[in-house]
């Protein structure tokens, strides 16, 4: 697949709806010569820059988060597992016969990302109740085997989008 980096100084000084419509523009290119297509940007621009309501209907996310003193050791605690296919946790690892440093992901899976994905569409739609209904969504969701907390995750990712505007 490709990944859309989108993180470049001269992007975040763009409109975020014309941002949004150069990477549309861009990821309907490359999917229509047969790639599948993911966004990669680090944890401020996914909150703060990208319009992620719009993207989250249609691309995963590969999101770049590590912290500020970054030896190279990946810090659990800020993995984007909830809401990312992948994680870059580091721009300062070290890897056996390479004498420089590199960056180091994680790969969360795309499949998983596809199936929460689908769910969360479900969600959004009403077809899996809510907190009042008996039983609620979260116990429809974990019962059925789903992450509720990345589903829901994806759910309020969404609706924050859309009320941001």
């Amino acid at each position: 697949g490709i990944w859309l980096d989108a993180e470049a100084a001269s992007l975040r000084a763009m409109r975020q709806k014309d941002l949004t419509e150069l990477l549309m523009t861009e990821a309907e290119i490359f999917e229509k010569a047969g790639y599948r297509v993911g966004i990669y940007t680090n944890r401020d621009w996914y909150i703060h820059v990208l319009d992620i309501g719009l993207f989250l209907n249609r691309f995963p996310f590969w999101v770049a988060r590590y912290p500020l003193m970054d030896d190279g050791t990946m810090v659990a605690r800020l993995s984007p597992k909830e809401y990312a296919e992948a994680w870059q946790y580091s721009s300062k690892g070290k890897v056996k016969g390479i004498q420089t440093v590199v960056d180091r992901d994680i790969d969360y899976g795309y499949e998983e990302w596809e199936r929460n994905f689908t769910i969360a569409l479900e969600v959004i739609a009403g077809k899996w109740g809510s907190a009042s209904t008996t039983p609620s969504r979260q116990e429809q969701l974990t019962a059925a085997g789903y992450s509720y907390k990345k589903i829901q995750n994806m759910v309020n990712a969404y609706y924050c989008a859309r009320t941001r505007k």
